[in-house]
């Protein structure tokens, strides 16, 4: 299943990227399944 997903590297930082998921930790890498119209 990976190796036909693609990858967004994201300007930010690995804090904020945690906050934008709305937990409060260091997030390194997150996977999204189905993205939907957003």
């Amino acid at each position: 299943m990976l190796a036909k997903t693609g990858a967004h590297h994201c300007s930010g930082n690995n804090i904020e990227l945690g906050t934008a998921r709305g937990k409060y930790h260091r997030v390194c890498a997150l996977p999204i399944i189905d993205p939907g119209n957003s």
